[in-house]
């Protein structure tokens, strides 16, 4: 569809009215959409998200601001604004996929995870990797997508190193949702790792979801032991007597 150019903003169409729209249809349980309904609505969710794709990098290099010309500061600041409205209009298409659940085709649920993989990877743009693992989290809670979260699995754990203590948190709980069977040893030992550099204000949760996780899924008693023994090795005070 066209739209005039008082309906863009930084050449995204509409983008309020976007997120707006795709809110709404958030309000109304999945059962509510009929065959014809739920074909039209992958049928956007996939032009949008193809859309992404074939623009390739959402974010704008940036310029150090001592090197930059007022020409420069003006297109970087057109780039961000850009950015942020793309960002937001993509932000809301994953959401509408994480609410239709299984009625939206897998080819697009995958696009949405490999858009979400690509968010937490945004190494510059710390709200969009925030934002990027909290949808993530949300969108483990189906089996099913699971295993497509579990290819990031080692961009995740990168972000335990992270700055912002916020972020390392839900970098945590996003591996604890993803863990399964399959890979639940690899996020263990991974989190112990982390565990003996991480600071005071991570060590709690760390030992927590290490010790849920181990007991959980561990089959050899010893190695179970030797994890217990590692945690109190690194982080003594964080472990409680339980």
């Amino acid at each position: 569809h066209s739209f005039t150019n008082r309906h863009r903003y930084y050449d995204v169409p509409a983008p309020w009215l976007q997120v707006k729209l795709m809110r709404i249809l958030q309000f109304f349980p999945p059962r509510c959409f009929d065959h014809k309904d739920v074909n039209h609505l992958n049928g956007l969710l996939n032009r949008l998200l193809e859309a992404s794709e074939q623009q390739g990098s959402m974010f704008p290099n940036a310029v150090p601001s001592k090197r930059r010309t007022r020409a420069e500061a003006d297109r970087q600041a057109l780039m961000r604004n850009k950015s942020n409205s793309e960002h937001a209009v993509l932000f809301e298409a994953v959401n509408v996929v994480i609410h239709m659940g299984r009625l939206v085709s897998p080819p697009i649920t995958r696009m949405a995870a490999n858009k979400l993989g690509s968010f937490v990877s945004a190494k510059e743009y710390a709200n969009i990797r925030y934002l990027g693992l909290e949808t993530m989290s949300r969108m483990a809670t189906d089996p099913e997508i699971v295993s497509q979260l579990e290819k990031t699995t080692r961009v995740i754990i990168d972000q335990l190193q992270d700055s912002d203590i916020s972020i390392r948190r839900q970098a945590l709980n996003l591996l604890y949702a993803i863990c399964n069977r399959e890979n639940w040893r690899e996020i263990v030992d991974e989190l112990i790792e982390v565990l003996r550099n991480s600071d005071a204000l991570l060590q709690e949760e760390l030992v927590l979801k290490i010790a849920i996780l181990a007991e959980q899924n561990a089959q050899d008693f010893q190695w179970y032991i030797d994890q217990v023994f590692k945690m109190l090795e690194s982080a003594p005070d964080a472990v409680s007597a339980d």
